[in-house]
């Protein structure tokens, strides 16, 4: 055989002359990295269906059991969705949402050996659960049954919980940098949990040692005028809801700041338009640096454009402590 030949038979065949034992360790390597394939998705759906593909259920295969019947759409205020289905067993409500939101409606948790009353203790290991996930920046994802859709989405049997890593672009870092050299104070509005948005928050360089961290029911407990007056300390809001979006607009403007906003629309822009007036400027989208931010334009990041040419336009150069 010519070297050429030889050449080509090897590309062709890469366990060409090894031993057995070589053989053995090379096809351990390949499955090994079969194994590590790193899957890059978009959105919670998406997630939720390549996490299942890779324990073996597809979308499709489930489709030629069960039928479904029903929807009730995901809100922000609701902060989970379920699914009425048909199939073997009789009718079934299926819903993802908030782990805090979802647990509050179960009654039973799902076991080896069936569905048993959910204790005291069973919820104090999932609210441990979520919060050291959170802590991991993941993003946790509650699932949870009923085998009675006619009480919609109470009395549910918790399932389990899924954690999904979203991190932010490459770019939303140097972008928050150049905010703050212009000026401007980046401030992180979310619906995730307070653990996982304060992660992501210092990761990008939004939140800095010392800042503050409010919550939705933190939030509920603050009147508009100490709201207002702690405003500037914070730089992460979590657990929010449409309304809480509002206020905290309100809040920097009674501070005497000049607020722009942008968002993916899935917690209530149509709630900002009253707040944010005429101020431009952008901050990167949702779908972009995972979290909003408080200094945002109602119609999103221009792509391809410089940050301080996009940055809100202060009169009189009134610039807030960034």
């Amino acid at each position: 055989m010519s070297a050429s030949r030889e050449k080509k038979s090897r590309q062709s065949d890469p366990t060409q002359g090894l031993t057995q034992k070589e053989r053995k360790e090379l096809q351990e390597q390949q499955a090994a990295k079969r194994k590590a394939v790193v899957y890059t998705v978009i959105g919670v759906i998406v997630a939720v269906l390549v996490a299942a593909a890779k324990a073996g259920v597809t979308k499709e295969a489930l489709l030629q059991q069960y039928t479904v019947t029903g929807e009730n759409p995901f809100d922000a205020a609701r902060k989970r969705m379920s699914v009425t289905v048909s199939g073997p067993g009789g009718a079934r409500l299926l819903c993802k949402g908030a782990p805090d939101m979802l647990l509050a409606r179960c009654t039973h948790i799902a076991t080896p050996a069936g569905p048993r009353l959910l204790a005291p203790r069973d919820r104090a290991d999932i609210n441990a659960a979520c919060a050291r996930m959170a802590g991991e920046a993941l993003r946790v994802l509650g699932f949870a049954e009923s085998s009675t859709p006619a009480a919609g989405e109470e009395k549910l049997c918790f399932l389990g919980l899924m954690g999904m890593l979203d991190p932010p672009r490459p770019e939303v870092r140097p972008a928050v940098q150049r905010c703050r050299e212009a000026g401007i104070k980046p401030v992180m509005i979310t619906g995730d949990y307070k653990e996982t948005a304060l992660a992501i928050a210092r990761d990008v360089g939004i939140a800095r040692a010392g800042d503050g961290v409010l919550s939705g029911t933190e939030l509920d407990a603050l009147s508009d005028s100490e709201l207002a007056a702690r405003c500037m300390r914070v730089s992460v809001y979590a657990r929010v809801s449409p309304a809480h979006k509002l206020r905290i607009v309100r809040a920097y403007k009674a501070a005497g700041q000049v607020v722009a906003m942008t968002g993916d629309g899935v917690i209530g822009q149509c709630h900002l338009a009253p707040a944010a007036g005429r101020c431009t400027g952008c901050m990167p989208p949702k779908d972009t640096a995972k979290p909003e931010a408080a200094f945002k334009a109602p119609s999103g990041f221009p792509h391809g454009q410089p940050y301080p040419a996009w940055c809100p336009r202060l009169e009189s150069n009134q610039r807030p402590n960034a």
